[in-house]
């Protein structure tokens, strides 16, 4: 829950900074260490504790948090659907390449695919 305390801070995985709709964490966690890295340049030269470190945890959420909470929620959104519906799409996917799509040209097709979507997913995009 805190990524941080006395003489240490959590970064990637381990600090949960992952994409919840792929896993993937590479951007996430190299973002997550930037911030624990420009803090930790300071803390070595003015304190180590808990109290001064919390400056990371703030860096951090509003560096991570919207991205993260967006995917979160087409992660809740597409364990609604029925076999059938997750179905269709993955028939719809046939024949992309992922590794030259990003996660918001995935979302925005699935929104083509099933248009009530968008009304779960609100203003994703």
């Amino acid at each position: 829950k805190k990524l941080y305390d006395d003489n240490i801070m959590v970064v990637g995985d381990a600090a949960g900074q992952v994409n919840p709709l792929t896993g993937g964490g590479i951007i996430s966690g190299m973002t997550g260490g930037m911030c624990a890295g420009k803090v930790a340049a300071q803390a070595i030269k003015e304190d180590c504790s808990k109290k001064y470190l919390k400056i990371y945890d703030k860096m951090a959420h509003e560096e991570l948090d919207h991205e993260i909470k967006r995917y979160k929620k087409v992660q809740e959104y597409l364990l609604t659907l029925s076999d059938e519906e997750l179905d269709s799409i993955g028939h719809a996917f046939q024949g992309e390449e992922f590794d030259k799509i990003s996660t918001t040209e995935i979302v925005k097709k699935l929104i083509k695919i099933s248009p009530k979507a968008l009304l779960k997913l609100g203003k994703f995009v």
